[in-house]
């Protein structure tokens, strides 16, 4: 099971600490709002096309269906606030996973949000960021208020800011996040405890800042270090484990018995002859198989073969008493990666096929890309141009001539019209530019794909060739005959010192592995 990040930031915004209410919200939800207050427009229109912000509001059963629409939901909730430090709202920043796809994401923020409002009854907005990205998160904004019973809002909960609740709520999101990767069949958890409530030796990570400025890189420096060590605690933990798993393995070995006569037990244990053949064996055959052959010695007919590289445990049971040679062994380890180099194969030419038709479409939407381009940018400096004349035009009419006042109001109505085209014509562009860009990205995915499985089906090559390298081996110093170590206890089956040899010095002129 391995761990994954857990970060479930609580912020409150409020009058108090000089928090803008629709500023605050815009920036989560990439609306546009104009505070009627101070006057200002606060358009986040940008931030919504850039981090691909989507929202959903979850309100209790009761509400009123006023207050199911987001825009009245947030005017009603300000009309609400008259005190000079009014809380607005309760922000739940917490981060998503990049081993799940987008919907699985907000399926996990759907049901803690729901949650919230199911237990404490509050009104939830989730507003989703970067879903696509590296960094997916959700920023849930969460109303002081409770609903009254005909749907409107009443007095604020003051028992919703007690740490107690707090705490509780952190704990949830936890268990609703383990709770979907046990039904996804993902071995993957994630805490709200901290290392030190848990007993592990292991430092927390900083939480980098927004801007990249020199305590941004100090941060980032001084995680790496703690990378470091972290990494350095789970080797010497591993090795404790490992330790601990063979101090198992031999008492259980040393406690079996042989109960021949009796019909209560077939356990058997290994002879000094057993061993003999075993450590010749070993001598010259590959660790990896060895442990594989012992494996299958012990288990009593249960053949486990490690497909290298991938670290696929794949068992096929076998009969008791079935007789079963080396090279029987080597034989299928063969098959399964004759197999696997098959399948790597297919894979290959079908992500080579795509990334052929990804570069087909890449082409042509490159080449409507430009041409659209250049009517854009040649379209602004037409405006651009329009506007120098419009604003001589402007000079050469009299400002306090009767006359002239109606030419000059149409003068300054096509400026301004021809400046919000020019915007227009921009952000078009932009939107071209990150599109063809996003291409970019689908044709380097599709391209690095194919690179990978061309990788991995040579590695298998490699192995397969190994392989084949020590079934020759085996048969040179004739190993064939050794069937069980039972069968070679009965047949006195010896390898003679001077093979051994034999073959360790073609070993070193390099003509075996």
């Amino acid at each position: 099971m391995k761990e994954r990040i857990y970060h479930l930031q609580i912020n409150v915004y409020g009058r108090g600490k000089t928090h803008n209410f629709w500023q605050k919200l815009g920036y989560r939800d990439g609306g546009t709002y104009l505070d009627e207050k101070t006057g200002q427009t606060f358009n986040y229109a940008y931030k919504k096309e850039k981090d691909e912000i989507e929202s959903e509001l979850l309100t209790p059963e009761h509400a009123a269906p006023e207050l199911k629409n987001r825009q009245t939901y947030y005017e009603e909730l300000n009309k609400k606030e008259h005190a000079k430090k009014a809380q607005y709202f309760r922000e739940f920043e917490f981060s998503l996973f990049n081993d799940l796809d987008k919907d699985e994401n907000k399926e996990i923020a759907r049901r803690f949000g729901q949650k919230l409002v199911d237990k404490y009854g509050m009104c939830v907005d989730l507003n989703f960021h970067k879903l696509d990205s590296e960094n997916p998160h959700c920023h849930a904004l969460a109303s002081f208020r409770e609903l009254k019973e005909d749907g409107t809002f009443g007095n604020k909960n003051r028992e919703w800011n007690k740490k107690q609740v707090l705490k509780e709520i952190r704990k949830e999101y936890a268990d609703i996040a383990n709770e979907f990767f046990k039904e996804k069949n993902k071995e993957m958890f994630i805490s709200e405890k901290s290392y030190k409530e848990r007993g592990i030796d292991k430092l927390p990570q900083k939480h980098l800042p927004m801007k990249k400025n020199k305590e941004y890189y100090d941060t980032l420096e001084e995680n790496k270090i703690i990378k470091k060590y972290n990494r350095r605690t789970d080797i010497v933990e591993q090795k404790k484990d490992i330790k601990e798993e063979r101090e198992m393995v031999k008492i259980e070995f040393e406690t079996k018995k042989v109960l021949t006569n009796s019909g209560k037990s077939s356990l058997t244990v290994e002879t000094s002859k057993e061993r003999e053949v075993r450590n010749m064996a070993r001598e010259n055959l590959s660790d990896s198989f060895m442990n594989q052959f012992e494996d299958d010695m012990r288990r009593g007919g249960q053949v486990a073969g490690r497909v290298a590289g991938k670290g696929l445990d794949v068992t096929k049971k076998v009969a008791k008493g079935t007789v079963r040679t080396l090279n029987d062994l080597l034989r299928e380890q063969s098959q399964r990666l004759n197999n696997r180099s098959r399948e790597l194969t297919k894979k290959q030419k079908e992500a080579k096929m795509k990334a052929v038709e990804k570069k087909k479409e890449l082409k042509e939407s490159r080449e409507s890309y430009l041409d659209k381009r250049f009517d854009r940018r040649h379209k602004v400096k037409d405006l651009k141009l329009d506007n120098q004349f419009l604003k001589a035009e402007l000079k050469g009419t009299g400002r306090l001539s009767l006359r002239d006042m109606k030419k000059r109001r149409d003068i300054k109505k096509k400026m301004r019209v021809n400046k919000l085209n020019v915007k227009r014509q921009k952000l078009a562009m932009r939107r071209e530019k990150m599109e063809h860009k996003r291409g970019m990205r689908e044709y380097k995915k599709e391209r690095l794909n194919a690179y990978k499985l061309a990788a991995q089906n040579f590695k298998t090559k490699c192995q397969i060739r190994k392989l084949n390298k020590q079934m020759e081996k085996g048969k040179n110093i004739k190993l064939d005959n050794v069937v069980s170590f039972q069968e070679a206890r009965e047949k006195k089956i010896k390898i003679t010192k001077e093979s051994v040899a034999a073959i360790k010095r073609n070993r070193d002129k390099g003509r075996s592995l």
